[in-house]
């Protein structure tokens, strides 16, 4: 039988070896409102939209994205999401090639607004590559959008 001692340390020991799994994958934001969450552990970047940009659009009816195999570069367009308001162009946050588009997003647009920071994700990027010092923790993209807010 385990003791409540040897089951604390056990349970310490797993929360131990489970920590550096979860940090390898680090999300950041672009002043173009823009999201990149890099594992470093794969080298493969997921690129989206912010909640603050979907917000900002309105309802999404569209989103015009590139295809599986082509070059992205920092700071140069990589696809459209168009709204009942205004097409915004996508920046792309890192270098590299498209390894996954977002195929739900383009059938159902309207993913963007339900969960922009999960499941309406819009690229995947292999080899990326980026300037992290261009782009924003949470932390200081939200008070990005708060300053902007205030503006």
């Amino acid at each position: 039988m385990i003791s409540r001692t040897q089951l604390r340390r056990y349970g310490q020991t797993l929360a131990f070896f489970r920590t550096p799994l979860r940090l390898q994958v680090r999300t950041l934001y672009t002043a173009s409102h823009e999201w990149v969450a890099y594992d470093a552990s794969t080298k493969v970047a997921t690129i989206g939209i912010s909640h603050h940009a979907q917000e900002q659009f309105g309802t999404v009816v569209y989103a015009d994205l590139p295809e599986k195999g082509e070059k992205v570069q920092v700071d140069k367009p990589c696809g459209n999401v168009e709204s009942v308001k205004a097409t915004s162009e996508i920046t792309s946050p890192v270098d590299g090639v498209i390894s996954e588009v977002n195929a739900q997003v383009q059938e159902n647009p309207s993913l963007l607004n339900d969960s922009p920071e999960k499941d309406g994700w819009l690229l995947k990027v292999r080899d990326a590559s980026f300037e992290e010092t261009a782009l924003m923790t949470p932390e200081k993209y939200i008070a990005f959008v708060e300053k902007g807010e205030k503006a």
